[in-house]
């Protein structure tokens, strides 16, 4: 049972934060009318590499997540909730002072 939570969690945060990395990168690239934003200016760039290096970890965990015991699926659940509780909020209430936190995840282009 715990194997079967482990991955179906271990699946979806790795969805969305893959998901979530595309559309930092290319959303420029592809002429979207609105962007993601942690109001940081080069910090936004910075998190979104730590980001990306997070979810290629994640990838990682999940090819030897048979060989990894309790104790450590437990440690990366929660490593799991806590980055993407604070991205999350990052991208919300907790934006930086360049886009301060206007009610609205996307930042729309002029």
């Amino acid at each position: 049972m715990m194997n079967k939570i482990f991955n179906l969690i271990l699946i979806g945060s790795f969805s969305f934060l893959f998901i979530l990395c595309l559309f930092l990168f290319f959303s420029d690239q592809f002429n979207f009318q609105c962007t993601l934003s942690f109001g940081l200016g080069l910090g936004d760039f910075i998190l979104s590499i730590l980001l990306s290096i997070y979810t290629l970890i994640l990838l990682f965990i999940y090819f030897v997540k048979n060989r990894i015991n309790r104790n450590v699926k437990i440690i990366v659940l929660i490593t799991i909730v806590c980055v993407i509780t604070y991205t999350i909020l990052s991208l919300t209430i907790w934006r930086g002072l360049e886009q301060p936190w206007n009610g609205s995840v996307f930042i729309f282009k002029e």
